[in-house]
């Protein structure tokens, strides 16, 4: 899965600063839950459950 959207975008529709969605960007892939290809974010199967996992975790 690739995420067709700027960072731009991103921030319109989050009300978040670029600062702050290229940390957290930062982070989800340093974590592994997500790649980056030729400046566009992705997203494998195994990560998206991964992270799903992850998100379960912390509602709980």
């Amino acid at each position: 899965m690739i995420l067709c959207k700027t960072k731009e975008g991103i921030r319109e529709e989050l009300g978040m600063t670029v600062k702050t969605i290229n940390r957290t960007i930062a982070k989800l892939k340093e974590d592994g839950l997500i790649g980056i290809r030729k400046g566009q974010v992705t997203m494998f199967l195994e990560q998206y459950q991964r992270a799903k996992e992850e998100i379960t975790y912390y509602v709980k």
